[in-house]
């Protein structure tokens, strides 16, 4: 019987990369192929009943270092190499049979030999070490910069030619609320690579490798910095490494994004003054800027003037210096808020029977909470951080005198 044997044709599946950035080291080279398993076709060839295929995966010295009947290899490293097939026929096919010697791994594909067989002619590949990292550890902004760009370094070779996905994970943690803070609201978040020429080190923008796109939501909240920790994860075609050769993997970046919100305060109006008796036109605050979540404490302390306290004026304690609690709401419109609504120390004038001349106190803002500063409200006289009140003493010292004849 005469054997026909058929060379294989292979066409080589491509893998296209996945994710960013700036790497540096492979010297300048075409990639078939990232790490990993190796897909491949193959075509033609004797598939006859008693027929074998076998495909074998050479280092570029012939040695063999995978044989298989499927047509992939698996966890290939970077290297050159080569593949073959290996088409014979069975011993139990009831023609000639043969015993295929020399395609044992470790063996020479030189000495590949036997009696009814024929072995393609090599398909050379080459196989490059993908490295991604963040091109930083970590990095910073204002609230108010939305186009948060996070960027990541590759390098390992050229990608040109490659078409299978090169992917990696980016789980997304830290302080900060997804949806809320930043965009996405879902992790983790996909990066695909995509083709190109990684020989040298380059950067890759976040937001090219993905449609669940990063960016930072501005909101009126006084609130503390928080975080957003970009974790890289469950790579694909590509290792997570040191790309640039300095302070090692970089696999984590932490973004802070820095709270640009705060809210004013200042006297409505700097000064006020009524009668002793009555006791009214007491301070208001103005208060406007932004919304908070909890509570915002300032001190409103007696600075000077020449009413007594306890005599003239007095507050529940027993030294002058009320604290002021701003409570949680929304203040981006202004709100007029009486002192005594905001203090479990109210402010009261004593109302006598002395007759005095008019007397004052004055009261100043010190000591504004976080998120909280004495600032022009209003826009208009300047900063009203004192207030002048003015007491009008409303006792009569009249008194008839006492008559008799003379």
């Amino acid at each position: 019987m005469k054997i026909r044997f058929y060379t294989a044709l292979y066409t080589k599946v491509i893998i296209a990369l996945f994710f960013l950035s700036l790497p540096s080291f492979v010297s300048a080279q075409s990639c078939d192929y990232t790490e990993g398993d190796i897909p491949f076709t193959a075509a033609a060839g004797n598939t006859d009943a008693g027929y074998a295929n076998e495909y074998l995966l050479t280092d570029a010295a012939g040695i063999i270092l995978q044989r298989i009947t499927t047509t992939t290899f698996i966890a290939v490293t970077q290297g050159s190499y080569n593949i073959y097939n290996v088409n014979y026929e069975t011993a139990t096919s009831g023609g000639e049979g043969t015993s295929v010697t020399g395609i044992t791994v470790g063996d020479d594909i030189a000495n590949v030999g036997g009696i009814c067989y024929e072995l393609s002619p090599a398909l050379p590949i080459v196989v490059c070490k993908i490295l991604l990292e963040w091109t930083d550890v970590a990095d910073s902004g204002l609230e108010s910069v939305t186009d948060y760009q996070p960027l990541l370094t590759i390098s390992g070779g050229d990608l040109t030619n490659v078409t299978t996905p090169i992917t990696v994970e980016v789980a997304v943690t830290g302080t900060a609320t997804g949806g809320t803070d930043f965009n996405p609201s879902t992790t983790p978040v996909t990066l695909t690579i995509p083709v190109g020429d990684y020989t040298n080190p380059t950067n890759l923008n976040f937001n090219d490798l993905t449609a669940d796109d990063m960016s930072i939501i501005e909101d009126l909240i006084i609130e503390d910095d928080e975080t957003v920790i970009l974790s890289m994860q469950n790579p694909t075609g590509l290792t997570i490494g040191d790309v640039d050769g300095t302070d090692g993997v970089e696999n984590v970046h932490t973004y802070t994004i820095i709270d640009n919100d705060g809210l004013s305060i200042e006297f409505t109006v700097d000064a006020g003054t009524d009668s002793e008796s009555s006791g009214l036109n007491l301070p208001q605050l103005t208060i406007s800027g932004a919304i908070i979540t909890t509570p915002i404490t300032i001190e409103v302390a007696l600075t000077g003037g020449t009413a007594t306290e306890n005599d003239d004026f007095e507050t529940v304690g027993t030294d002058f210096s009320v604290l002021v609690t701003i409570p949680v709401g929304d203040y981006t419109t202004a709100q007029t808020l009486d002192l005594n609504d905001l203090t479990t120390q109210d402010l009261s004038i004593v109302n006598d029977v002395n007759v005095e001349p008019t007397e004052t106190f004055v009261l100043q803002l010190q000591n504004p909470g976080t998120g909280l500063s004495i600032a022009d409200v209003d826009s208009t006289d300047g900063i009203e951080s004192e207030f002048t009140y003015t007491i009008t003493d409303d006792d009569c010292a009249a008194a008839a005198r006492t008559l008799s004849k003379n």
